[in-house]
Protein backbone atom coordinates (compact mmCIF):
# COMPACT_ATOMS: atom_id res chain seq x y z
CA UNK A 1 0.00 0.00 0.00
CA UNK A 2 1.38 3.58 -1.13
CA UNK A 3 1.43 6.40 0.36
CA UNK A 4 -0.03 9.43 -0.42
CA UNK A 5 3.03 12.31 -0.31
CA UNK A 6 2.60 16.37 -0.60
CA UNK A 7 4.05 16.45 -3.69
CA UNK A 8 1.82 13.41 -5.80
CA UNK A 9 -1.26 15.24 -3.56
CA UNK A 10 -0.21 18.58 -5.84
CA UNK A 11 -0.05 17.15 -8.90
CA UNK A 12 -3.04 15.10 -8.24
CA UNK A 13 -4.85 18.39 -8.10
CA UNK A 14 -3.20 20.71 -10.31
CA UNK A 15 -4.51 17.57 -13.10
CA UNK A 16 -7.99 17.74 -11.71
CA UNK A 17 -8.54 21.68 -12.36
CA UNK A 18 -6.67 21.93 -15.43
CA UNK A 19 -10.08 22.60 -17.31
CA UNK A 20 -10.48 25.59 -15.18
CA UNK A 21 -7.07 27.09 -15.91
CA UNK A 22 -8.53 27.12 -19.44
CA UNK A 23 -11.21 28.82 -18.80
CA UNK A 24 -9.29 31.28 -16.41
CA UNK A 25 -7.34 31.71 -19.75
CA UNK A 26 -9.96 32.71 -21.88
CA UNK A 27 -11.63 35.16 -19.68
CA UNK A 28 -7.82 36.79 -19.50
CA UNK A 29 -7.04 36.72 -22.99
CA UNK A 30 -10.96 38.55 -23.72
CA UNK A 31 -10.10 41.21 -21.56
CA UNK A 32 -6.66 41.45 -23.33
CA UNK A 33 -8.25 41.61 -26.36
CA UNK A 34 -10.46 44.16 -25.48
CA UNK A 35 -8.07 46.76 -24.43
CA UNK A 36 -5.78 46.41 -27.47
CA UNK A 37 -8.96 47.36 -29.52
CA UNK A 38 -9.37 49.92 -27.47
CA UNK A 39 -5.80 51.16 -27.78
CA UNK A 40 -5.93 50.53 -31.40
CA UNK A 41 -9.09 52.66 -31.99
CA UNK A 42 -7.41 55.69 -30.01
CA UNK A 43 -3.82 55.98 -32.30
CA UNK A 44 -4.67 57.88 -35.72
CA UNK A 45 -4.72 55.98 -38.73
CA UNK A 46 -1.10 57.34 -40.19
CA UNK A 47 0.35 55.92 -37.17
CA UNK A 48 -0.72 52.52 -37.50
CA UNK A 49 0.59 52.75 -41.14
CA UNK A 50 3.54 53.99 -40.24
CA UNK A 51 4.13 51.30 -37.62
CA UNK A 52 3.05 48.70 -39.51
CA UNK A 53 5.78 49.81 -42.57
CA UNK A 54 8.37 51.16 -40.02
CA UNK A 55 7.93 48.92 -36.42
CA UNK A 56 11.85 49.60 -35.90
CA UNK A 57 11.55 53.38 -35.90
CA UNK A 58 8.45 53.47 -33.50
CA UNK A 59 8.55 52.81 -30.09
CA UNK A 60 6.33 50.47 -28.55
CA UNK A 61 4.94 48.78 -25.87
CA UNK A 62 3.43 45.92 -24.41
CA UNK A 63 1.97 47.24 -21.01
CA UNK A 64 -0.67 49.50 -20.45
CA UNK A 65 -1.47 51.21 -17.12
CA UNK A 66 -5.08 51.75 -16.43
CA UNK A 67 -6.09 54.67 -14.37
CA UNK A 68 -9.29 56.47 -13.32
CA UNK A 69 -12.69 55.84 -13.32
CA UNK A 70 -12.22 52.66 -11.00
CA UNK A 71 -8.83 52.05 -12.16
CA UNK A 72 -6.38 52.54 -9.62
CA UNK A 73 -2.93 52.59 -11.79
CA UNK A 74 -3.36 48.81 -12.83
CA UNK A 75 -0.56 47.64 -15.02
CA UNK A 76 -1.70 45.26 -17.83
CA UNK A 77 0.25 43.19 -20.09
CA UNK A 78 -0.49 43.02 -23.03
CA UNK A 79 -0.44 40.11 -26.38
CA UNK A 80 1.06 42.84 -29.05
CA UNK A 81 3.25 45.37 -29.34
CA UNK A 82 1.10 49.40 -29.66
CA UNK A 83 2.69 51.58 -30.79
CA UNK A 84 3.81 54.22 -27.68
CA UNK A 85 4.53 57.77 -27.01
CA UNK A 86 6.02 59.44 -23.40
CA UNK A 87 8.59 56.81 -23.54
CA UNK A 88 7.08 53.82 -24.66
CA UNK A 89 4.55 53.78 -21.66
CA UNK A 90 1.01 53.29 -22.66
CA UNK A 91 -1.66 55.50 -19.97
CA UNK A 92 -5.00 54.79 -20.62
CA UNK A 93 -7.96 56.78 -18.82
CA UNK A 94 -10.95 54.57 -20.69
CA UNK A 95 -14.24 56.34 -20.57
CA UNK A 96 -17.02 55.67 -17.84
CA UNK A 97 -18.73 53.09 -19.74
CA UNK A 98 -15.93 51.92 -21.48
CA UNK A 99 -14.86 51.14 -17.48
CA UNK A 100 -17.44 49.59 -16.32
CA UNK A 101 -17.35 46.55 -18.82
CA UNK A 102 -13.04 46.52 -18.05
CA UNK A 103 -13.70 46.18 -14.68
CA UNK A 104 -16.70 43.85 -14.63
CA UNK A 105 -14.00 41.77 -17.04
CA UNK A 106 -10.76 41.89 -14.49
CA UNK A 107 -13.06 41.04 -11.81
CA UNK A 108 -14.32 38.28 -13.23
CA UNK A 109 -10.93 37.32 -13.88
CA UNK A 110 -9.73 37.60 -10.72
CA UNK A 111 -12.17 36.19 -8.66
CA UNK A 112 -11.95 32.89 -10.99
CA UNK A 113 -8.53 32.95 -10.41
CA UNK A 114 -9.26 33.10 -6.74
CA UNK A 115 -12.05 30.12 -6.97
CA UNK A 116 -9.62 28.50 -8.88
CA UNK A 117 -7.09 27.97 -6.27
CA UNK A 118 -9.00 27.56 -3.06
CA UNK A 119 -10.46 24.69 -5.32
CA UNK A 120 -6.72 23.50 -6.09
CA UNK A 121 -5.53 23.82 -2.60
CA UNK A 122 -8.61 22.37 -0.95
CA UNK A 123 -8.17 18.76 -3.41
CA UNK A 124 -4.79 19.12 -2.25
CA UNK A 125 -5.48 18.88 1.93
CA UNK A 126 -8.16 15.95 0.49
CA UNK A 127 -5.87 13.80 -1.40
CA UNK A 128 -3.37 14.31 1.67
CA UNK A 129 -5.63 13.15 4.02
CA UNK A 130 -6.83 10.24 2.37
CA UNK A 131 -3.36 8.77 3.01
CA UNK A 132 -3.18 5.84 0.84
CA UNK A 133 -3.66 4.96 -2.99
CA UNK A 134 -6.64 2.13 -1.77
CA UNK A 135 -8.51 4.84 0.46
CA UNK A 136 -7.90 7.87 -2.63
CA UNK A 137 -9.24 4.68 -4.72
CA UNK A 138 -12.50 4.08 -2.33
CA UNK A 139 -13.56 7.54 -1.36
CA UNK A 140 -12.17 9.79 -4.65
CA UNK A 141 -11.88 7.22 -7.53
CA UNK A 142 -11.80 10.68 -9.72
CA UNK A 143 -8.57 11.66 -8.45
CA UNK A 144 -7.39 7.86 -8.23
CA UNK A 145 -7.31 7.78 -11.88
CA UNK A 146 -5.03 10.58 -11.82
CA UNK A 147 -2.17 9.70 -9.18
CA UNK A 148 0.87 8.54 -10.35
CA UNK A 149 1.24 4.67 -10.86
CA UNK A 150 3.11 3.17 -7.63
CA UNK A 151 6.81 2.56 -8.05
CA UNK A 152 8.99 0.12 -6.34
CA UNK A 153 11.32 2.37 -4.89
CA UNK A 154 13.07 -0.28 -2.59
CA UNK A 155 16.84 -1.01 -2.92
CA UNK A 156 17.49 -4.08 -4.83
CA UNK A 157 21.25 -5.93 -3.38
CA UNK A 158 22.98 -7.81 -5.73
CA UNK A 159 22.89 -11.02 -4.35
CA UNK A 160 24.81 -13.30 -7.40
CA UNK A 161 28.31 -12.29 -5.62
CA UNK A 162 27.00 -14.18 -2.08
CA UNK A 163 25.31 -17.03 -4.20
CA UNK A 164 28.66 -17.89 -6.01
CA UNK A 165 30.75 -18.14 -3.16
CA UNK A 166 28.50 -20.20 -0.97
CA UNK A 167 28.35 -22.52 -3.54
CA UNK A 168 32.49 -22.96 -3.73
Amino acid sequence: MSRITKQIAESTALALVKGKYSKLSKKETEFKQMIEELLLNKIPEDVLKFFKKYPNYTETSNTVVLSGNGWNFERIALKNEIPAIHGGQIQYLPEPETAVKLLSLFNGHKDLKKQIERLKKDLEITIFNLRTYKSVQENFPEAFELLPKIVNNSVQLNLSDIRNRIKE
